[in-house]
């Protein structure tokens, strides 16, 4: 046999269990969400390139210029001139919290003359153009702005909130399976001793047979009461054989694993005496506070908050501001037109107001409208939630009351039955009493001895499902859950 302890099997729970490992991703997942919507603030370069070709005609005088008559326009020629242009450009586009975005571009021209009717003009164009957008009504501020990231935070903590609950669960159920085991084997061990008794019952029928004053009718009872208490004996070892594969199947063991082959057998021993209780105002007042689904809960509706707000926002009219400023540089010659610019020898700059508004805007609206409902919609399960945990703590703590009495109850009638089996014999070995009244007494303190174990697992586990209840599994047994380390 191998010894488990319970700390062991619940460090082998959160070591193996592949439903904690996904919500420990899940977790790590929601973090990486946080640094994508901070993306929104990532310094964006562009960049771009086009080439055109255009023919377009020159303007010529109406007026013959030798006889100064005007000419007629049906017989007028008007020369063409074609030209092939080349533009590239390269700028960065920078968000800022406020909801603003500044930009920088440079611009490169060149503009080929083709033909020799075409006028010597400057061929290179350097542009470089600053330009700040900012929001007046729709989207401003951080608020808007940086919504998603503190809905991505909340997220993350919900979670946080899954990941404490799967390993409440998997703490919770992990601890009863224990003491499931432990009270299995305890019964196999009572059914041992009644194995035992029946034996010596037989024991004392045989040496009356020999005395000359057994009876074959009793020899043959209890030789079929000891084949029955093995035959119990045999099943009990089955069940505490399917309650070990249980526990390893909950605690990840694969062939191959040290553990594997080994017969588990319980280390500790199940609480027999009374726990200190807290009243049950403390146990609602834990579970409200505790529980994973109230933080969740809760973390919902500030984002639900968070999305009202964006929601009322984008009821707003799109009105922004913008200014913008440019060096200008061209000449026919490439680098002068570069020197042009550096030097600021020709500029441009405007401002301005941008405005839009969809006339019926029903995105908005309806989004609104949905975001309210949901709004409500969050409110009433929260408020279904708390009575539901109500429920079940009050519950919970009535199991842990009535289980402690019974365990009382169950020990003082081992005794009686224990007391009662030993006149019995007294009376048997006399003749007064005949053995079918020793058999039932035997097996009257077996059931003394069963309902007594079953009392004491009973209690422990609506211990455990106390704390399960109440929020406080993870430390009442210190284990610790925090970000990335759970202990």
């Amino acid at each position: 046999p191998r010894g488990l302890s319970l700390k062991e099997a619940i460090a082998l729970t959160f070591e193996n269990s592949l439903n904690v490992q996904i919500q420990e991703l899940n977790y790590e997942i929601a973090d990486d969400r946080i640094n994508q919507e901070y993306g929104i603030f990532d310094t964006m370069i562009t960049a771009g390139a086009d080439w055109g070709r255009a023919r377009r005609p020159l303007s010529v005088s109406r007026f013959d210029p030798q006889t100064g008559k005007e000419i007629d326009q049906k017989k007028l020629e008007y020369p063409e001139s074609e030209s092939h242009t080349y533009n590239g450009s390269v700028g960065l586009r920078q968000l800022i919290e406020t909801g603003g975005a500044f930009s920088l571009n440079a611009i490169e021209s060149r503009n080929k003359p083709v033909g020799s009717l075409s006028a010597p003009y400057p061929a290179y164009e350097q542009d470089v153009v600053f330009r700040f957008d900012h929001p007046i009504l729709k989207g401003l501020g951080s608020t808007i702005t940086k919504a998603n990231i503190r809905i991505a935070r909340n997220n993350k903590d919900i979670a946080f909130e899954d990941w404490r609950q799967t390993v409440m669960s998997e703490v919770a159920g992990v601890m009863s399976l224990y003491w499931d085991l432990v009270g299995a084997v305890n019964k196999a061990r009572v059914t041992v001793l009644s194995i035992r008794q029946a034996e010596n019952l037989l024991a004392v029928n045989m040496a009356y047979a020999e005395e000359g004053m057994g009876v074959p009718q009793d020899i043959a009872q209890s030789r079929s009461q000891v084949a029955r208490w093995n035959g119990q004996l045999i099943s009990e070892m089955q069940q505490i054989n399917n309650l070990q594969d249980e526990l390893k199947r909950r605690l990840r063991l694969r062939p191959g694993h040290e553990m594997w082959n080994y017969t588990l057998l319980p280390l500790d021993e199940p609480l027999s005496i009374k726990s200190q209780m807290d009243p049950i105002e403390k146990c609602l007042e834990d579970a409200y506070t505790f529980r994973p689904e109230v933080a969740s809960v809760r973390l919902q509706a500030e984002n639900l908050a968070e999305q009202l707000r964006v929601r009322k926002n984008a009821l707003l009219p799109d009105l922004s501001t913008f200014f913008q400023y440019g060096l200008i540089g061209w000449s026919h010659d490439y680098w002068r037109a570069k020197e042009d610019a550096a030097h600021s020898r020709h500029y441009s700059w405007g401002a301005g107001l941008e405005f839009s508004y969809p006339l019926q805007n029903r995105r908005a609206r309806y989004q609104l409208k949905e975001t309210q409902k949901s709004v409500e919609q969050i409110k009433l399960s929260f408020r279904s939630l708390l009575e539901d945990l109500a429920s079940e703590v009050r519950a919970s703590v009535r199991a842990v009351d009535s289980a402690y009495p019974r365990i009382q109850l169950s020990s003082q009638q081992i005794a009686f039955e224990y007391l009662k089996l030993q006149n019995e014999m007294l009376r048997y070995r006399t003749g007064v009493s005949p053995q079918q009244q020793v058999i039932e007494f035997q097996e009257d303190l077996a059931i003394a001895r069963s309902n007594y174990l079953s009392a004491i697992i009973d209690y422990n586990k609506a211990l455990i499902d106390l704390e399960w209840k109440r929020g406080t599994i993870l430390q009442s047994h210190s284990i610790n859950i925090a970000g990335d380390d759970a202990e």
